[in-house]
C-alpha cells in the first residue's frame, strides 16, 4: 500500500476515486431503480414506449451537443491549469451558443418527418402530446450535458457526475415514490422536470466555480470548431452503438423487446459504473499533463485507473453470471427472458472496463481522428450485426450486436493507444517508471 500511495497520481485517482466512486454508486443505484420502477410500474409496453423514447432523446441530444461537450473538458481542463478564466470563459460562451442553434435546427428537422419515426420506429404507439414532451427535453439534456462536462475539466468531479447522471433519475425515482405514474407520457413529464432541475443546478455550480465570471472577458479560441466537429462524428457514432439496438428492435420487434434489452442494458451497466466516475477524474488530468508534455504522468494515470476500475467490477461481474434470472425478475417475471441477453452485454461492459479510458485517452491528448476511426468501425460492426440478427433473433441479438461493437471499439482504442503513446492499457500489471 506503501508503494501505491507513493506516487502522486495514483494518490490523486485513489483518493479523488473514492468520491466519485460514491457518487457514482448513487447514480447507478438510481439509474437502475429508475428502470427499474418504470419496468414494474408501467409493465412491458408503456415503459417499451418511453424506453424507445428515452433512446431517441439520447442520440438526439448528443447530436445537438455538437461534440463541444467532449471539447469543454479538454480546452477547460488545459485552461484551468493555466488559471485562464478569460479562454475558460470563452469556450463556454460559445459552446452554449453553437449548442443552442444546434439544438433548434435539429428539433425543426425532426418535427419535420415525425410521421416517419411514428410509423417506422414506434409502430403508430407513440401520440403528439408524449413526441412534443420528448422534443422539448433534447436541448435541456444538451445543455446540462455541456455543463456538467465543464464541471469535469475544472475536476468537479461530484458536481459533474451529479449533473449529468444523478438528477434526472432520481426526481424520476420520487414521482413514482409520490404520485401515481401509469403512462409513458406521465414518466416523460417527470424526466423532464428532472433534466430542467438538472440544467439549473449544473448552471449554477458552473457560475459558482468560475472566479468573477461575469465580469471578465471572454477570449475567443480557434481551435474549438475543428476540434468539436471532430468528436461530433465520436459522440455520434458512440450513440449509435449504445442505442441502436433498442432502435432496432423498435422497428424489427416490438416495444416489449424494447423494454426488455432496456433493462438488460442498464443492469449490464452496473459491471462499468466505475467508469464513469474514473473518467470524470482522468480526462482532465489527460488534458492538463498532456499540455505539460508528461507522457509519463499519462501512461501512470491510465494504468492506475484501469486496475482501479478492474478491482471494483469483477465482483460485480461474477455477481451477474451467477443470478442472471433472479436479477431480471426484479423488473417482473415477463423480464426473465432477457437473462441470456443480460450475461452477454455485462462481457461488453466488462471489456469496456478492462481496456480502460482509452477513449478520453486519445481525445484529451489531441487525437481525435484515431478515436473516430476506431468508434466509427465499432458502430458499423455493431448496426451492421443488428440490421442482420435483429429481424433473426430479436433481443438475442440486439445483445450480440451491442457487445460486439462496444468490445471492438475499445480494443482498437488500446491498438491506438499502444501504437502512438508506447503503452498498453490491458497489461495493468505492468509496472511503469513515472
Amino acid at each position: 500500500m506503501t508503494k501505491i500511495l507513493s506516487s502522486f497520481h495514483a494518490r490523486e485517482i485513489i483518493f479523488s476515486g473514492m468520491l466519485g466512486f460514491a457518487i457514482r454508486i448513487l447514480s447507478a443505484g438510481s439509474a437502475f431503480l429508475m428502470s427499474l420502477f418504470i419496468s414494474r410500474g408501467l409493465g412491458p409496453t408503456e415503459s417499451g414506449i418511453f424506453f424507445l423514447g428515452f433512446s431517441l432523446v439520447s442520440v438526439l441530444s448528443s447530436i445537438g451537443c455538437f461534440g463541444l461537450d467532449q471539447s469543454l473538458v479538454r480546452f477547460v481542463g488545459a485552461a484551468n491549469a493555466r488559471s485562464d478564466f478569460q479562454l475558460m470563459k470563452g469556450v463556454y460562451k460559445k459552446s452554449i451558443e453553437w449548442c443552442l442553434l444546434f439544438c433548434i435546427i435539429l428539433m425543426l428537422f425532426v418535427w419535420q418527418f415525425r410521421e416517419y419515426i411514428y410509423k417506422f420506429i414506434f409502430k403508430e404507439s407513440i401520440t403528439d402530446d408524449l413526441f412534443v414532451i420528448l422534443l422539448w427535453t433534447i436541448p435541456i439534456v444538451s445543455l446540462y450535458t455541456i455543463h456538467a462536462h465543464a464541471l469535469q475539466g475544472l475536476k468537479k468531479v461530484a458536481k459533474s457526475i451529479v449533473t449529468i447522471n444523478l438528477i434526472a433519475p432520481s426526481l424520476v425515482l420520487i414521482g413514482f415514490l409520490l404520485v401515481s405514474v401509469s403512462t409513458a407520457r406521465e414518466t416523460a413529464v417527470l424526466f423532464m422536470v428532472g433534466c430542467v432541475l438538472s440544467l439549473l443546478i449544473g448552471s449554477f455550480w458552473w457560475l459558482k466555480s468560475v472566479p468573477n465570471f461575469f465580469e471578465i472577458e471572454a477570449r475567443p479560441i480557434n481551435k474549438l470548431w475543428s476540434s468539436s466537429y471532430t468528436l461530433w462524428g465520436v459522440v455520434i457514432l458512440s450513440q449509435c452503438t449504445q442505442w441502436s439496438s433498442q432502435i432496432m428492435l423498435g422497428v424489427w420487434a416490438d416495444v416489449e423487446s424494447v423494454a426488455l434489452f432496456s433493462a438488460a442494458q442498464r443492469t449490464a451497466m452496473l459491471t462499468s459504473f466505475v467508469l464513469v466516475g474514473v473518467n470524470a477524474i482522468v480526462a482532465p488530468k489527460y488534458a492538463s499533463l498532456y499540455a505539460e508534455g508528461d507522457l509519463s504522468g499519462v501512461r501512470e494515470v491510465s494504468i492506475w485507473s484501469v486496475r482501479l476500475m478492474l478491482a471494483t467490477s469483477i465482483p460485480i461481474l461474477i455477481f451477474i453470471f451467477m443470478f442472471p434470472s433472479w436479477l431480471m425478475s426484479l423488473f417482473g417475471d415477463d423480464f426473465r427472458s432477457a437473462s441470456t441477453a443480460l450475461v452477454i452485454l455485462a462481457v461488453g461492459q466488462f471489456i469496456n472496463v478492462a481496456t480502460g479510458s482509452v477513449g478520453y485517452l486519445l481525445s484529451m491528448t489531441g487525437h481525435e481522428r484515431q478515436l473516430r476511426k476506431n468508434v466509427f468501425w465499432g458502430s458499423v460492426l455493431g448496426v451492421g450485426f443488428g440490421l442482420l440478427l435483429i429481424p433473426l433473433y430479436g433481443l438475442l441479438g440486439g445483445a450480440i450486436s451491442t457487445a460486439v461493437a462496444v468490445s471492438l471499439q475499445n480494443l482498437m482504442g488500446v491498438y491506438q493507444v499502444n501504437r502512438i503513446m508506447g503503452f498498453n492499457t490491458l497489461i495493468f500489471w505492468k509496472r511503469y517508471g513515472v
